[in-house]
C-alpha cells in the first residue's frame, strides 16, 4: 500500500515504514505529523485517485531529524569583463518516517450515489408551434 502526498507544494512516494526527505518543517524531532493532502492511493486491490484529494485519506508521519543537503556550488562569469562570483547554498530539510496511511472507508469511494428515481414521473409538456 502507497500514496501520493503533497508535503509544503511538492509530492512525495509514501509507503508505510519508509523515510522521506522532505522541505523543512516548524516540527521538534520526535513529533507527530498528519498530512491529509493525499492525491493519490493504491491500497492493493484498486487505485484511488483524487478530485483532487482522495477524501478520508490521511498519512501519519514522525519526525526523524532536521539537516541540510549536501553543498550547491553557484558559479556565475561574464568573460572580458573581469565578472566572477562563487557562492555555496545548502538546503534545509527535515526526515521523517512514515508510520501509517489510512482511509475512512465511508468516504473511500468519492463519488455521490445517484438518487433512485421516484416510481412517479412528471408530466412533460410539450411545446407545440402555433
Amino acid at each position: 500500500m502507497y500514496a501520493v502526498v503533497e508535503i509544503k507544494g511538492k509530492q512525495f512516494k509514501a509507503f508505510s515504514g519508509s523515510e522521506l526527505v522532505i522541505p523543512k518543517t516548524d516540527a521538534e524531532e520526535g513529533d507527530q505529523l498528519t498530512y491529509d493532502r493525499v492525491l493519490y492511493m493504491h491500497t492493493g486491490k484498486k487505485p484511488v485517485i483524487g478530485t483532487p484529494t482522495v477524501e478520508g485519506a490521511k498519512v501519519e508521519a514522525t519526525v526523524l531529524g532536521h539537516g541540510k543537503s549536501k553543498k550547491v556550488t553557484v558559479f556565475k562569469k561574464k568573460p572580458r569583463n573581469r565578472y566572477q562570483r562563487k557562492r555555496g547554498h545548502r538546503q534545509d530539510y527535515t526526515k521523517i518516517r512514515v508510520d501509517e496511511i489510512t482511509q475512512d472507508s465511508k468516504k473511500s469511494t468519492g463519488k455521490k450515489e445517484p438518487e433512485k428515481a421516484s416510481s412517479e414521473e412528471p408530466a412533460v409538456e410539450e411545446n407545440s408551434k402555433e
